[in-house]
C-alpha cells in the first residue's frame, strides 16, 4: 500500500471545520504540497551562495574582507534565515508495509455489541487496518464487568500491547512505577501530531503529564472552534408550557426555581416536580454550586476542600430535605438510573411528568412534542450570581491509551496511536467512511449520510455514531462543533443560556497521586462514601435529623476526611508547580 500523501492533500480541504479539532500545526502541515516543501530548498541555496562573492575577492584589504561578514551575522541574527532549513512537517501513511500485529484491551457496551458485533468488526478500526497497515487484534469486555476482567489480565503478567480506557487496579501511577506501562514522553519522536497539540496548548500539555513530566497515556481531548476550550452542552431544562399556562417567568434563583416547583405540584400534580436520580448530590450538580457546594474535593484558590464538611453542603442538604417534604423533589429518587438516557425515566420525560431536570443538549427534541416543551433553565448562582463548580472536560481523563512494557513494536504502538489525532486520524474517527458515513458539500464540507441521520435500523443519532463512527474511548480529538450542529434552535439557545454561568474556578485540576497516596486516599474514599450515602439520604427523606450533623462531622474526621483533602492538597500544590 503507497503512502497516502494524496489522500492528505485532499484532507487539506477540511481544514476550516475540523479546525476544531485541534492543532493549527494538523491542519498547516496536512495542506503542504511538494513545491512548497522545494522553493524554500532553492531559497536556502542562493542564501547559502550570497555571503561567498566578498571572499572570492582576494585584492580586498583584511578590514574590507571582514566588513561583510559582521554584516552577514547581523543577517542571520533573525531566525528568518533558518526558517527554510526546516522542512516542513508532512504525515506519511501507511505507518508500516510489513504486515504487522498490536493487541490491545478494550471496554465496549452493549450499543455497540447488540447492533455490530465484536468491537473488532466496527468499521472505522477496519478502514484504520487500510490507512496505517497496521491490524490491531482487540480482546473487548463490557463495561459491567471490565474492572474485573481486567484486574486478572493485569494479575496474569500476560499484557497486551495497547490498553485501552481501562482502570489498572492500583491506579495508573503505580502501574508505571511496577514497569506494567511506559512512559510515553520518551517515544514523542513518534508521535508528531500529539506533540504538535502539547507544544501549541500549554494547559493541555500541563494537564496530560505527570508532575515529573511523564506522559502515561494518551488521552481523548475536546475541542471547540480550533480551540481547547468546549462549551457546556448539558444542563437544567424546565416545562416551558407550564410556564406561560402559570404565566411565570423561567427561575434564575433558587427561591425562584422553589416557588415555580411547587406551582408544578400544586396546579398540575407532576409525579417529579424536580427530577434528581440515585445519587441526588451529583445529580443536582447544577443547583449544589448556588449553595457553594459540592459532594466531593473542590479547590479555591489552590487550598483544596472537602465539599461534604463545608457549611454551603449543610444548607443544601437542609434545602433538600425541605423540597422533599414538600413533594416537590421525586420521592422514589433512590430508585431511579442517574443516567439522563435511562428507560425508565425517558418516557417520563417525553410525557411531562417531570418538571425540571439535568439533560444533554443532543437528547433535549427527543423530550419536547406538540404539547410538552422543554427550554433551558438557567445555571443558578450564589448570592453573587456566582457558580464556581460548574466546569467542562478538555482532557478526558477517563478515555485513552496506555502502553504496556511488554508491547511488541513501541515505535508502531505510539504511531498508531498518535494516527488518531493527525487529520486523517481525526476525520476517520469522527466522520467515517467518505460515501458511507458521510458525504462531502458543494463547498467541501462533510456531512452524514442517512445511515446516520436517518438509520434503517431506527438507532438514534448518537447510538449509530457509537456504532458506525464515534470512537471517544481512545486517543483522538472530538470537535464538539459536530455536535453542536445537530443541535435545532431551542437546544443551542439551551446551550447559550447554560454558558452565562459557571466558570468552573473550584474544579480540581488533573492531578496526578504517587502510588501510596492513590492507596491511601482510595481507602479512606471507600469508607467515606458509605457512610455519606447513608447519612444524606437518610437525612433527605426524614428518617434522620439535621441534628445529627455535628456528629457526622466527627465521624468523617475520624474516618480520614481531612487526611483524604491533605493527600490532594500535595497533588494540587504539585500540579501547581508544573
Amino acid at each position: 500500500m503507497k503512502k497516502y500523501l494524496s489522500i492528505l492533500l485532499a484532507l487539506a480541504l477540511m481544514a476550516g471545520l475540523l479546525a476544531g479539532c485541534g492543532s493549527s500545526t494538523d491542519a498547516s502541515a496536512s495542506a503542504q504540497a511538494a513545491p512548497e516543501v522545494q522553493e524554500p530548498e532553492a531559497s536556502s541555496a542562493e542564501e547559502a551562495e550570497a555571503p561567498q562573492e566578498p571572499e572570492a575577492s582576494e585584492p580586498e584589504p583584511e578590514a574590507s574582507v571582514q566588513e561583510p561578514a559582521a554584516e552577514e551575522a547581523s543577517v542571520q541574527e533573525p531566525e528568518e534565515p533558518q526558517e527554510p532549513e526546516e522542512e516542513p512537517f508532512v504525515y506519511e501513511l501507511p505507518l508500516t508495509e510489513g504486515g504487522e500485529t498490536l493487541t490491545m484491551f478494550a471496554i465496549t457496551n452493549s450499543n455497540v455489541t447488540d447492533n455490530i458485533g465484536s468491537l473488532q468488526d466496527h468499521q472505522i478500526y477496519q478502514a484504520a487496518v487500510e490507512m496505517t497497515g497496521v491490524y490491531v487484534e482487540i480482546d473487548a469486555v463490557m463495561m459491567e464487568t471490565s474492572n474485573d476482567q481486567f484486574a486478572l489480565v493485569i494479575a496474569s503478567g500476560d499484557w497486551p500491547d495497547m490498553v485501552r480506557s481501562a482502570n489498572y487496579p492500583s491506579g495508573l501511577t503505580s502501574a508505571y512505577e511496577e514497569e506494567i506501562v511506559l512512559d510515553l514522553a520518551d517515544y514523542m519522536e513518534f508521535a508528531p501530531n500529539y506533540s504538535a497539540i502539547l507544544d501549541q496548548n500549554p494547559k493541555v500539555a500541563k494537564d496530560v503529564k505527570t508532575d515529573n513530566g511523564s506522559i502515561l497515556e494518551m488521552y481523548f481531548l475536546n475541542s471547540y472552534n480550533g480551540e481547547f476550550s468546549v462549551p457546556l452542552l448539558e444542563g437544567p431544562v424546565i416545562r416551558e408550557d407550564l410556564l406561560s399556562a402559570l404565566g411565570l417567568q423561567v427561575p434564575d434563583t433558587v427561591d425562584a426555581l422553589h416557588d415555580t416547583l411547587s406551582a408544578f405540584k400544586a396546579e398540575y400534580d407532576l409525579a417529579d416536580p424536580l427530577y434528581v436520580g440515585n445519587n441526588a448530590f451529583a445529580a443536582s450538580g447544577f443547583l449544589m454550586g448556588a449553595f457553594d457546594a459540592s459532594a466531593e474535593l473542590y479547590q479555591v484558590d489552590g487550598q483544596v476542600k472537602y465539599g461534604p464538611a463545608q457549611e454551603g453542603f449543610r444548607k443544601y442538604l437542609e434545602t433538600m430535605t425541605k423540597w422533599y417534604s414538600e413533594g416537590i423533589l421525586n420521592s422514589d429518587f433512590y430508585s431511579y438510573d442517574d443516567n439522563p438516557m435511562s428507560p425508565v425515566t425517558e418516557s417520563k420525560k417525553r410525557d411531562g411528568d417531570i418538571g425540571v431536570f439535568n439533560a444533554p443538549a443532543s437528547n433535549l427534541a427527543a423530550y419536547c412534542s406538540d404539547t410538552v416543551n422543554y427550554v433551558g433553565m438557567p445555571i443558578l448562582g450564589n448570592d453573587q450570581g456566582e457558580n464556581h463548580f460548574i466546569s467542562t472536560i478538555v482532557v478526558d481523563t477517563g478515555k485513552g491509551m496506555t502502553i504496556t512494557t511488554t508491547c511488541s513494536n513501541i515505535e508502531l504502538a505510539v504511531r498508531w496511536c498518535d494516527f488518531w489525532y493527525s487529520e486523517p486520524g481525526r476525520l476517520l474517527s469522527n466522520y467515517g467512511i467518505e460515501g458511507v458515513t458521510f458525504e462531502y458539500d458543494e463547498q467541501g464540507q462533510p456531512h452524514w449520510t442517512d445511515m446516520l441521520l436517518n438509520n434503517a435500523g431506527g438507532l438514534s443519532v448518537g447510538i449509530a455514531r457509537q456504532c458506525f463512527v464515534l470512537l471517544t474511548q481512545q486517543p483522538g480529538v472530538c470537535p464538539k462543533e459536530i455536535e453542536v450542529s445537530l443541535l435545532n434552535e431551542n437546544s443551542i439557545a439551551a446551550v447559550e443560556t447554560w454558558g452565562q454561568v459557571g466558570d468552573g474556578a473550584y474544579a480540581m485540576p488533573n492531578v496526578s497521586l504517587t502510588a501510596d497516596e492513590s492507596s491511601r486516599a482510595a481507602q479512606i474514599l471507600s469508607d467515606l462514601n458509605t457512610l455519606n450515602q447513608e447519612t444524606w439520604n437518610r437525612i433527605l427523606m426524614g428518617q434522620q435529623s439535621m441534628d445529627t450533623w455535628d456528629q457526622y462531622l466527627a465521624d468523617i474526621e475520624s474516618m480520614g476526611a481531612s487526611e483524604y483533602a491533605a493527600i490532594y492538597q500535595a497533588a494540587v500544590d504539585r500540579y501547581n508547580s508544573r
